[in-house]
């Protein structure tokens, strides 16, 4: 069984992008628990520069932002459906 502390870190992660050119907008992610290639909560963190207005989804997020920096942070948190 691998837990947090054991995670190694390379391997498949998912993407959460934040914005520090926007103080109000939230995180969006590019996987949800039981969508595509969701990997149990494994993120990256990357920076998405350009982005003044909250986005709901990771291709906007891609095709918006003037550029992308990964800031190197990994970490594993699994998301929990609400309900």
């Amino acid at each position: 069984m691998i837990t947090p502390t054991s995670t190694p870190n390379h391997g498949p992660f998912d993407t959460l992008y934040v914005f520090p050119d926007c103080s109000t907008c939230k995180p969006v992610s590019d996987a949800v628990p039981g969508h595509g290639d969701y990997n149990g909560g494994r993120w990256m963190l990357m920076q998405a520069y350009g982005i003044t207005s909250q986005l709901t989804n990771a291709v906007a997020v891609e095709a918006s932002a003037s550029s992308i920096v990964d800031t190197g942070h990994r970490f594993v948190c699994p998301l929990i459906r609400a309900g």
